[in-house]
């Protein structure tokens, strides 16, 4: 978003707009995206040849939906919204830097590690990884070395400039309200 665009947005402007969303709606948007993300990856995958070493790679596919999942890890959380849309931004960011290419096989592992270090960036009362890992359905050491993993693949870099927030929550936005 260029300067002159965010100088025309200001944050009552912006929290209006968020406020005009709901959880469930935003919870929607960022599932379906992803999903779309992983139909495009389906191709890819197909001559990729996949690296079982990576820690993201996990040989069980969860039998959740991802909008289920992201539903459940938020309810029993108790997250703020915008600290899912910081998560949204984070895997948005991983893999694109990464040059990343998602499936079934990680996107569960990824969702939970952006969704972690997105609620110690921003969330005001944080639990420990025990409480996060049994909501998400993971083992803790699991969780604390995907946490690490990630955070280092990002370069330690959890900052999300105002306007690439405020961008995220205009796309969702207009996304939603365009489509009816």
């Amino acid at each position: 978003m260029d300067e002159k665009k965010y100088n025309i947005i200001n944050e009552k402007s912006i929290d209006t707009i968020l406020n005009s969303l709901t959880n469930s709606q935003i919870i929607s948007y960022i599932s379906n995206d992803i999903v779309n993300i992983l139909i495009e990856n389906k191709e890819k995958l197909e001559t990729l040849i996949i690296n079982e070493n990576d820690p993201l790679y996990s040989n069980k596919i969860p039998k959740i939906k991802i909008e289920d999942y992201i539903t459940r890890f938020f309810t029993y959380s108790k997250i703020e919204i915008s600290t899912l849309i910081l998560s949204y931004i984070y895997i948005k960011r991983f893999i694109h830097k990464e040059n990343y290419i998602i499936s079934f096989r990680n996107i569960f592992r990824l969702i939970m590690s952006c969704t972690i270090l997105a609620i110690k960036f921003n969330e005001n009362k944080v639990y420990k990884n025990t409480f996060y890992a049994k909501v998400g359905g993971f083992d803790v050491d699991d969780l604390n070395n995907l946490e690490y993993d990630i955070f280092y693949r990002l370069d330690f870099n959890l900052r999300v400039l105002d306007s690439e927030f405020y961008e995220i929550i205009l796309k969702i936005y207009k996304d939603i309200y365009d489509e009816g």
